[in-house]
Formats: structure tokens, C-alpha cells, sequence
């Protein structure tokens, strides 16, 4: 919810700098919002507050983990979990994303050697949970590799194993 509240804060800037630069007072027309696919997730399920907020705004959301160019328009928005290093944006923070590792009980009642772990693959080694649950893991079994937390999250709910999501998710599911 920390996380909506900056960006509704965001957004609220940034709609009144395009209102007041192109004289219109409502807010009206297509935003699009490009984020990785698991915040997509996420600002989908908030949905509804932006619509009774905004009611004549469109939302495009992006589910998308390469960097695009806002300056070609290429979205109106970019969330990303890490701070842009491109100069020129104007960038803010939005909030702490909090993280917990989550497995159902029956994968926590087995011994501590026979629970495994579903990890990130290499493909996304520029993030930094990543290289803590790697360090966490270190050489205990790992059951699944993958760039998609979303097939972790449905992973860890079948019991396969043991791994790092964000609270929002973790908690959303009561298996885990």
C-alpha cells in the first residue's frame, strides 16, 4: 500500500505538469505504466482505485523487463525495481519492496536436507535479491531455476519447494 500511495503521489504530479503545460484541467486519455511483469501483477489488483480516481484516464500496463525510452514515449511511466542510470529522467523512489522466502508446510516439515529451493535463473543477475538468495542458498538442492517469479510463486503454492517473493505475493496465497 506504500507503494500505491507513492505512486498515486507520482502520478499526481505528473498528470498536473501535463495539464498545466498543455492547458487542459481534466484528466483524460491513455497512460501507459511499463514495470516488470510482477509489479504489473500488482497495480492491476489497484485497479479499481485508480478508475474511481481517474475515470477518464486509459491504463496501458506493461509488462516488461527490458529499458525503454520515455523520451521517445515509449511509455509514460517506467517502474523498475532498481534506480535508472539513463540521464535526463527524473527519477523517485517509491517505496521499499519487502521480501520473505515461502514454502507450504508440507516442504517445512521435512528435514532441513531434504527441502529444496526454486531459485532465479542467470538471466537476471543484476538484481539484488538474486544474489541474496543465491548467497542464502548457497549448496543446498534446488528444485527449479527461473526469470519468472510468477512460476516460482505457482512453484512454491504445488510444494515444490522453498523460495524469496515479495510479501504482497506471499502473503496473498494462504498455502504459503
Amino acid at each position: 500500500s506504500l507503494l500505491l500511495e507513492h505512486a498515486q503521489v507520482l502520478e499526481a504530479e505528473i498528470f498536473s505538469f501535463q495539464r498545466i503545460a498543455s492547458g487542459i484541467d481534466a484528466l483524460t486519455g491513455t497512460v501507459r505504466i511499463s514495470a516488470p511483469p510482477l509489479l504489473c501483477y500488482f497495480l492491476a489488483s489497484k485497479l479499481q482505485l485508480l478508475n474511481h480516481a481517474y475515470p477518464n484516464i486509459t491504463l496501458e500496463l506493461a509488462g516488461e523487463r527490458q529499458k525503454i525510452n520515455l523520451i521517445k514515449g515509449e511509455a509514460s511511466i517506467a517502474i523498475r525495481l532498481q534506480r535508472p542510470e539513463e540521464e535526463g529522467l527524473v527519477a523517485r523512489s517509491l517505496g521499499i519492496l519487502g521480501y520473505g522466502l515461502y514454502a507450504t508446510e508440507s516442504v517445512l516439515e521435512l528435514p532441513k536436507d531434504a527441502q529444496s529451493y526454486l531459485v532465479f535463473d542467470s538471466s537476471i543477475k543484476e538484481l539484488s535479491i538474486k544474489k541474496w538468495l543465491d548467497d542464502y542458498v548457497g549448496n543446498r538442492p534446488i528444485r527449479l531455476r527461473s526469470n519468472d517469479i510468477m512460476a516460482l510463486f505457482n512453484a512454491a503454492i504445488t510444494g515444490s519447494g522453498i523460495t524469496l517473493l515479495p510479501h504482497f505475493l506471499g502473503r496473498s496465497h494462504p498455502s504459503l
